[in-house]
């Protein structure tokens, strides 16, 4: 994470290896995320953000590729209530032509919290 006035990026990368006892489902995923977000004022801000996950089946050929990329506007509308509205793109490659998909979304959320709201450090 690194954090200015207005300039936030969050970057995750992980490793995990999944061995189940009952089924045959044993795979290794390696995943990274990334997040940049702008604080225009203490009342609103635009974030984008990706993410990638690889999985690889270890009991049979198969491998995977998660894609989920997008943007949220968000605006602080009183104290505790928040709009934010969010376009997102969702996609799977596949060795398993089956397994493949790609979706797009849009979500609008009415955001409360009983307490304050994030504010950034400084505005302009």
């Amino acid at each position: 994470t690194r954090r200015r006035s207005q300039f936030r990026v969050d970057f995750l990368a992980n490793t995990q290896d999944i061995d189940f006892e009952t089924t045959a489902q044993d795979r290794k995923e390696y995943a990274g995320f990334l997040e940049v977000g702008f604080f225009y004022s203490q009342a609103a801000s635009v974030k984008l953000f990706t993410e990638q996950t690889r999985t690889e089946y270890l009991n049979f050929v198969r491998r995977d590729t998660d894609r989920d990329s997008g943007i949220r506007l968000g605006y602080r509308v009183r104290r505790s209530i928040g709009l934010e509205l969010e376009g997102r793109r969702t996609d799977r490659s596949s060795t398993d032509p089956t397994a493949e998909f790609e979706e797009n979304r849009v979500f609008l959320s009415i955001v409360y919290s009983s307490g304050q709201l994030f504010a950034p450090m400084h505005t302009r």
